[in-house]
């Protein structure tokens, strides 16, 4: 209903000539089929939907130029100087539990998987269920609500089979696929921490894989990741090496040193 309001406000402004927009709410049929070489795609949604795309005979026949944005594994790095109680680690664990929660983890920039230092895993783990397990999941229309649905029931049972794939490779820290107490209607999930104590950067390890787009850091798990010094370049890359990233967050104390010992040994 608000994508119908804001294109119709759109059209109604005169901003484009008449037929130059049209909005469908729905399926887009065979509207692909269609489309020639001055058209242009533009897709934002899931590496299947975006192979099925990139197949279509006529796309690649008539060379439609295509722009995909699917599944984005985003990462969050807690650099190994962000000590406890500091406000690095404080900034870590806020910006880690806002990217699960809000809009209910459906949004593409989210941050999917969290890298920490081996040694402080376990401590990791704690604080960011403290966190999530504080969130009200229900209607939006509540006040105490602090978490809303996903969009719709098959994107419900989407996320609840991802959830389970998941949960048969890493320890479940938090949430999980089950309905959420006291929601016995609508697509409720609560927010889900898995933790994964053996990354590997391949994408066989189905945190590098699929995108399961709900509210979760599950493909954003925490993972042992031991940064031996400030030259630790290489071993930050290498988890997060394999997979589809669109951005990393790397949090240090020191920013400057890091940043710098980072780039160097990149370069």
């Amino acid at each position: 209903a608000s994508s119908r309001a804001v294109a119709e406000l759109w059209v109604g402004s005169g901003a484009l000539p008449p037929g130059a927009f049209s909005f469908a709410c729905g399926s887009a049929g065979d509207l692909l089929s269609h489309l020639g070489p001055q058209d242009v795609v533009a897709f934002t949604g899931s590496s299947d939907t975006a192979l099925a795309i990139r197949r279509q005979e006529n796309l690649a026949r008539d060379s439609v130029h295509v722009n995909i944005e699917a599944d984005s594994l985003n990462s969050a790095i807690l650099g190994p100087d962000a000590g406890e109680a500091t406000e690095t680690l404080n900034l870590f664990l806020t910006d880690v539990a806002r990217e699960v929660t809000q809009k209910a983890g459906q949004k593409c920039t989210a941050v999917r998987r969290i890298y920490a230092p081996a040694a402080r895993l376990d401590e990791v783990r704690d604080a960011l269920v403290d966190r999530l397990k504080g969130v009200r999941v229900g209607n939006p229309s509540d006040e105490k609500t602090t978490m809303g649905p996903l969009a719709t029931l098959s994107q419900l049972r989407s996320v609840r089979a991802g959830i389970d794939k998941l949960a048969q490779v890493y320890e479940l820290a938090l949430g999980g696929s089950q309905p959420v107490d006291g929601q016995s209607k609508g697509a409720f999930v609560t927010p889900t921490l898995f933790v994964h104590r053996h990354p590997r950067a391949d994408a066989e390890d189905p945190v590098n894989a699929d995108e399961v787009f709900g509210p979760h850091v599950s493909n954003a798990s925490v993972v042992n990741v031991s940064l031996r010094d400030q030259a630790r370049g290489h071993e930050i890359q290498q988890p997060f090496a394999a997979g589809r990233v669109d951005f990393v967050v790397i949090m240090f104390e020191d920013w400057q040193v890091g940043s710098a010992s980072l780039l160097a040994s990149i370069a």
